[in-house]
């Protein structure tokens, strides 16, 4: 039998428009004929009757609108009427089944919450980095060279001599940064100090958020040091107190009045410059400095037509002292620099939280298809009474916008918590976390997840609803849910199957590279070293021997304290070393354009290798006298011996960089990750011997205290020396080993958490599949049972219908692991991103767990008496 055709339960347009010409008709029709009864020919009786009523076709207008108003009105009122009624009947519905609603609503508010959290961190840090007045035009120049892959920053000078010629640039300003020692009644702290000009918060278009900027007359020199707090400082330091202008701070022991506070936005990093927590006026006498130039395009100038005029504009520019290298200008969006850092780890981190959001959706649209086949004969039965496949089709979505926004509000409270820890735990990479904040945009976000989230399985089911007969429907009350009800089951646990697995993908390649980066030989005895970094100011150690008359007073306390089996002293240790940068030479060879320019590099004294646990592995190394002899000499570290001197011995060989001094090879130390552990391996290192001209020096202490012990006993030890001198920082080289590689374990952790998430989810998912397949098939079980079939057969029956879909979704995800495996390149180290190993055992880890869900359910089968069952229906 062929079902109706679907007919609205409103009138239509056309049929409106009938009806009104219907009754205009009638009405000509009736004068017509009253003057047909008193003489009038039929003919002119109809002109007449069209001519006396007037504006036939305004009238019908009239008509028209009124009625379509009429009918908006009535039609309105009922949806609302309708949807109310359908609304409170599915709130009962749902408060008679707490926990089923909990599940779902709760499965989909760990998704929203996670997408919701990310969502605002990457809109802040990746799409809306610097929120300054048309930051799309903002651009950072900086010096490039290609074969080393290093950045300088321009002089000045230079900057000026741009901002002369240069004609893309509506204009250019340049923050310069030093660092200074700020001295209180409670000691010394080291402090960040941004220069800049009176130009500079104008051309932002972000004005000081107290007070006021600097002026011409702050920059000239001789006139009275003023300085600017950052908001962040401010509101440590002073509480936020607005009475803090006009107050005096001791910067490098020179009074500076506080004369303003700069807005919120300046606490982010802007190009390679850290937060800072002073600002002061750049003076007009440091145009030999170096600092950071930020532009601003004119319309339609590109960051790379700029670059080809930069080039252009710089070639006849010559400075002294300029570096050596093949140099030329570059100019890069403001914002993609800022966000450069975070997009490695941000981007597939969203990937992955999409993913689960995608699980989590499909898991409750698994809740929804058991509560629509549950609610077959009431559907049946209001489809027998009536009802239009409009309002069933509307009561499945209202059931799905329910969870939904339930999803969304708890979403949004683990959204909150969730940034909170990301906060908290946070990466030096991701340092811009700490200005991101939940606003109006994550209301919506959490919102529109939510309810998307739940209507991708509410318009499924309802679609599936609106499309059956009544008959059909009254059929299916005693009947199984259908073919097409299984399928759509099979699809979801295919679905939630492959992008499990390619969420277990990721987290075990991150795993994997955690594991190798922990058994990585640092070369170093990194649990029992501890750096401390010192800061020397100029007023307190104005010349080298000052300094190095401080570093042995202090050398020789610390080594008197007990648990100190050695002191030295270094400008950095792994992975804090040094750069350096210039063309390679060495004596007597030609090396050509392909000699390497980048090489890590450290100054330290004759027992750091000793102290380090470093082992020198050829030549004698320094000596007492390395320093002061005059005689120009470094070590090298084995990989620079293996490049080039493979064969023979390179102790007494000479090798210079950037055409500088001829340096003897006195030593050959083992390898050290210089950079990081992350780091690519086969880094060129050179040792020199301890530079005491620096402002900065590190104390190298081997102990075998624990540093919550020793950090006060070396705090009191230094202050005792000297109160001026701040400890900038003191830690153990492992724990900065471990810091160089916080970026990939934070994204391990939370890709691990997300997987293990969405495992926990596919399996209930699953689980659920199969005790409704369990429950479906009571009477074809019993009826087994009772003929006598094997328990055993009867498990596989109900094992099957679960591991075929999760089969098809294994290898379906396969192919999205290996598709999505390029987003997790630059966070894996030392495994390949395609890696077949750790592939087999995520579908492997994935396959056991979903062996497990289905047990339950197959074991349960097994235990149906025949009675129950062939009552069961």
């Amino acid at each position: 039998m062929t079902p109706p055709r679907f007919r609205f339960p409103w009138r239509s347009s056309r049929q409106l428009a009938s009806e009104v010409d219907e009754e205009l008709q009638y009405h000509l029709d009736a004068v017509a004929e009253e003057l047909i009864r008193s003489g009038v020919p039929p003919e002119e009786a109809q002109r007449r009757a069209i001519a006396d009523f007037g504006d036939l076709e305004g009238t019908r207008r009239v008509c028209l609108n009124h009625d379509r108003a009429g009918e908006r009105r009535i039609r309105w009122s009922d949806r609302i009427s309708d949807a109310w009624r359908d609304l409170r009947l599915l709130t009962r519905s749902l408060a008679r089944q707490p926990l089923v609603a909990a599940t779902a609503v709760g499965t989909l508010a760990l998704g929203v919450g996670a997408a919701t959290a990310l969502w605002t961190i990457t809109r802040a840090i990746l799409l809306n980095p610097l929120p300054l007045k048309n930051a799309h035009e903002l651009v950072i120049l900086r010096m490039e060279d290609k074969a080393s892959q290093v950045n300088l920053y321009p002089s000045f000078r230079r900057v000026d001599s741009w901002s002369k010629t240069v004609r893309g640039l509506t204009g250019i300003e340049t923050i310069g940064r030093r660092t200074g020692v700020l001295s209180s009644e409670s000691g010394a702290e080291v402090v960040q100090l941004r220069r800049i000009t009176e130009r500079f918060f104008d051309f932002a278009g972000a004005p000081p958020l107290l007070g006021r900027g600097f002026t011409a007359a702050d920059r000239i020199q001789g006139s009275p040091k003023v300085a600017m707090l950052s908001y962040a400082y401010w509101n440590r330091t002073f509480g936020g107190d607005h009475g803090v202008i006009g107050k005096i701070v001791r910067i490098n022991d020179v009074p500076h009045e506080i004369v303003g506070v700069t807005p919120p936005v300046f606490d982010r990093d802007i190009g390679a410059l850290r937060p800072s927590a002073l600002w002061e006026p750049l003076p007009a006498a440091a145009a030999g400095e170096a600092g950071l130039p930020i532009g601003r395009l004119k319309p339609g100038i590109t960051p790379a037509l700029l670059t080809e005029e930069l080039q252009r504009v710089d070639a006849g520019i010559v400075e002294p002292a300029a570096p050596s290298g093949k140099w030329i200008p570059a100019a890069s969006s403001a914002r993609a620099l800022m966000s450069e850092g975070s997009a490695a780890i941000l981007y597939p981190l969203l990937g992955a939280v999409a993913l689960l959001l995608t699980i989590a959706s499909a898991n409750v649209a698994h809740i929804l298809l058991g509560r629509a086949t549950a609610r077959r004969a009431e559907t049946a039965l209001r489809s027998a009474l009536g009802a239009s496949r409009r309002r069933l089709l509307f009561s499945g979505l209202a059931e799905a916008l329910l969870v939904g926004a339930g999803g969304a509000l708890l979403g949004l409270g683990l959204a909150r918590v969730m940034l909170a820890l990301l906060i908290h735990y946070r990466p030096p990479a991701l340092r811009g976390l700490v200005a991101v904040q939940l606003d109006g945009w994550a209301m919506v976000t959490a919102l529109g997840t939510g309810v998307f989230g739940a209507m991708l399985g509410g318009v499924l089911i309802a679609a599936r609803s609106g499309r059956a007969a009544p008959w059909a429907l009254l059929r299916s009350v005693r009947t199984s849910t259908g073919r097409e009800a299984n399928r759509l089951r099979f699809g979801l646990v295919v679905l939630e199957t492959a992008l499990s697995l390619t969420l277990l993908f990721g987290a075990g390649l991150l795993a994997r590279t955690m594991l190798r980066l922990q058994r990585e030989d640092t070369g170093v005895v990194a649990e029992e070293v501890v750096a401390i970094q010192l800061h020397f100011p100029e007023w307190r150690l104005p010349n080298a021997p000052a300094k190095r008359d401080f570093a042995d007073r202090l050398q020789a306390q610390l080594r008197a304290m007990p648990g100190v089996s050695g002191v030295s002293l270094a400008s950095g240790v792994p992975p804090q070393t040094g750069i350096m940068f210039g063309a390679l030479e060495i004596e007597g060879r030609v090396l050509g354009d392909g000699a390497p320019s980048f090489f890590a590099n450290s100054s330290v004294s004759p027992s750091y290798f000793a102290v380090a646990g470093l082992p020198l592995l050829r030549g004698p190394g320094f000596g007492p006298e390395s320093a002061d002899s005059g005689r120009s000499v470094t070590i090298i570290n084995r990989e620079f011996a293996r490049q080039f001197w493979p064969n023979e011995s390179p102790i007494g060989k000479r090798l210079r960089i950037a055409g500088d001094k001829w340096m003897e090879i006195v030593g050959v130390a083992a390898d050290v990750p210089a950079l990081g552990l992350a780091e690519p391996r086969g880094q060129l290192m050179l040792y020199h011997p301890i530079d005491y001209d620096r402002s900065a020096a590190m104390i190298v202490v081997r102990t075998s205290v624990p540093l919550a012990t020793l950090g006060p006993a070396v705090r009191a030890v230094v202050g005792g020396l000297d109160r001026e001198i701040p400890i900038v920082s003191m830690a153990t080289v492992r724990a900065l080993l471990d810091e160089s590689v916080s970026t990939e374990r934070f994204g391990f952790i939370l890709i691990a958490l997300f997987a293990g998430a969405a495992v926990v989810l596919s399996a209930s998912g699953l689980f659920g599949v199969l005790s409704h397949a369990v429950a479906q098939r009571t009477q074809e079980i019993g009826i087994r049972v009772a003929l006598g079939a094997d328990p055993a057969s009867v498990r596989w029956l109900v094992l099957r219908t679960g591991l075929v879909p999760v089969g098809v979704g294994i290898a379906i995800g396969v192919g999205l692991s290996w598709a999505s495996s390029r987003l997790l390149s630059s966070l894996v180290f030392g495994v390949s991103p395609r890696d077949g190993i750790t592939l087999a055992a995520a579908a492997g880890l994935f396959l056991s767990v979903a062996m497990v869900a289905s047990y339950l359910p197959a074991s349960r089968a097994t235990r149906v008496p025949a009675m129950i069952a062939l009552r069961a229906e």
